[in-house]
């Protein structure tokens, strides 16, 4: 039984929860006894190593799994979301910005060519083709019978 008193009054001292008086008494009795220093010892061994230990783990509880699912999958759908989006709108600024850049003039100026500036030249062109259409025979229906 004594034994088992001063063990837990130098657990207790160790732990600082023992009164300034009790403090002294315990520190003139770990002075004087080898016994008492040597179970001292041995408990701050123990207490050393106990800190050393790494924390057990622990599964955690189903909603805090389930709001952590669901937590990423909002996540992930937000930044799916803003991918398109962002793409979307980054394509479309692309295609204005190059249309901006590359236009000279009205949009029918594009199609026309460049070096028929006149009408008449226009007709010539339409009255005579540059390249000339091939004439295929075509039979009547009534002289295959």
């Amino acid at each position: 039984m004594k034994n088992r008193q001063h063990f837990e009054l130098l657990s207790a001292y160790l732990d600082r929860e023992l009164p300034p008086q009790e403090e002294e008494k315990v520190e003139a009795w770990l002075i004087n006894d080898p016994e008492a220093q040597k179970t001292y010892k041995n408990l701050l061994k123990i207490r050393y190593r106990l800190r050393q230990l790494p924390a057990p783990w622990s599964k955690p509880s189903s909603q805090v799994l389930s709001r952590e699912v669901i937590t990423k999958a909002e996540n992930y759908q937000f930044m799916q979301l803003l991918f398109w989006r962002g793409g979307t709108i980054a394509a479309l600024l692309i295609t204005i910005v190059s249309g901006v850049l590359s236009w000279n003039g009205s949009p029918s100026d594009r199609f026309a060519d460049a070096e028929v500036k006149s009408s008449e030249a226009l007709m010539i062109s339409i009255n005579q083709p540059i390249v000339e259409k091939p004439i295929i025979p075509v039979s009547s229906p009534s002289s295959d019978q």
